[in-house]
């Protein structure tokens, strides 16, 4: 504990008193003397005060640099944050929706100031809920063109040093992630038993919802931070490694599902403005503002502009992500991307509900698991309960309506 200099202050102020009454008689040497006793001991607190001071803030500086990945760079911006020191990304699971918006809020003011550094945060983010125990470590790369940089992609095992490692880009960053070999056989916190996986489960999906909802009405746009964090999520979700490629199959899926309601809401936005649009040319010449005319089409360009940027961003994760994994050797895979592609159909169908998408719904209800099958069976009924959608169905009815019939009975499930 540290001293209470007011109490040893006063402790000795009382044994002195105490002693000059005792004492009185005493010559003024022995009152020097006492005084010099008193200081000395005054001075004692004062020097052990600033010991432990010293030692917790060691410790403190060495919880957050431990809580951080190992990512070069990391850790100096997050001690340099006023509410995000001593918590990190990962831990901020715990905490709850609230805490997590605000400290995702820091986290893009953080981003506005240092973007690379709050990146390799966000890239330790992931590694660590892929239950990573290794080391990662990060350099600039200048081109994604270079030829030579490219055939350094690699994904190999070192028998002899007892490790493996994935070395791959994330522009602007070439990561390198080492890890033990035996990782694979370990349950990362995905597959953990019992309420923790599921908890989990829904603290990381929340996660993703509130970094995009947080970002969309500013960062999201910058063509930096969605670059480097869906080369990311495509990298690991091709590793031979499982827990890598669950991981980050879910968060790329839940990544999509994001962009889609991002997508609608400026859909929708553009939809209110055309129709203020619309109502001033109904106006008389007299009535009509020219300039609030010019101002709503502006906002409509701009909102059609960023409802493209999304779009591309959903399909480089449909084509680079799901096209891979919706046949994955992994069940839980499987039915992690045929759940989400049926929320992305309900969600957002104006781009999503139509064959080049249900195609994949059809195929997969062939799918030898039960769980993926349900899953696929769940997408469709809740769009043939909505009667607005039905008529975007009719040629996949057409296609698949004899194992459509059977399928909705749940005993073949």
């Amino acid at each position: 504990m540290i001293p209470d200099p007011t109490a040893a202050s006063r402790a000795t102020v009382q044994n002195k008193n105490s002693h000059d009454e005792a004492n009185s008689a005493r010559a003024v040497n022995q009152s020097e003397n006492e005084s010099g006793n008193e200081n000395r001991q005054k001075s004692v607190p004062q020097r052990r005060r600033k010991r432990p001071h010293e030692g917790s803030e060691n410790v403190k500086r060495k919880r957050v640099k431990a809580s951080c990945s190992s990512v070069g760079g990391a850790g100096g911006s997050r001690r340099k944050r006023r509410h995000v020191e001593a918590v990190t990304l990962f831990e901020v699971l715990t905490m709850g929706r609230s805490a997590m918006q605000s400290v995702i809020g820091d986290w893009i003011e953080a981003y506005g100031t240092d973007r690379d550094s709050s990146l390799l945060d966000l890239i330790s983010f992931f590694i660590q809920c892929c239950g990573c125990k290794g080391v990662v470590s990060a350099e600039m790369c200048q081109s994604k063109e270079d030829s030579e940089v490219m055939s350094k992609m690699v994904e190999e095992l070192d028998e002899v040093a007892g490790v493996q490692y994935k070395k791959f880009l994330a522009f602007p960053w070439i990561l390198t992630v080492t890890w033990p070999m035996d990782t694979d056989s370990v349950e990362y916190p995905l597959i953990q038993p019992g309420p923790y996986g599921r908890w989990f489960h829904s603290e990381f999906c929340d996660f993703v919802s509130v970094l995009v909802a947080r970002c969309q009405q500013s960062v999201i746009f910058d063509s930096y931070l969605m670059n480097t964090l869906i080369s990311l999520l495509t990298e690991l979700s091709d590793s031979y490694v499982r827990a890598f490629r669950h991981t980050c199959t879910l968060a790329a899926v839940k990544l999509l599902s994001s962009l889609a309601a991002t997508a609608l809401s400026l859909s929708v936005g553009i939809e209110n403005s055309q129709k203020l649009y619309q109502v001033q040319k109904t106006k008389t010449m007299r009535q009509r503002s020219p300039p609030q005319q010019e101002r709503i089409q502006r906002k409509i360009t701009e909102l059609r502009e960023k409802r493209a940027e999304i779009e591309s961003m959903m399909d480089v994760i449909f084509k680079g992500i799901f096209l891979k994994r919706y046949r994955d050797v992994l069940p839980e895979i499987r039915s992690i991307c045929m759940e989400e592609l049926g929320l992305w159909m309900k969600v957002y169908s104006s781009a999503f509900l139509n064959d080049s998408y249900l195609k994949y719904m059809g195929w997969m209800m062939h799918d030898k698991v039960p769980d993926v099958r349900l899953k696929c069976v769940l997408g469709l009924q809740g769009l043939y309960g909505d009667p607005p959608l039905l008529p975007k169905l009719d040629l996949f009815t057409t296609r698949f309506k004899v194992h459509q019939g059977g399928f909705f009975q749940r005993k073949n499930l």
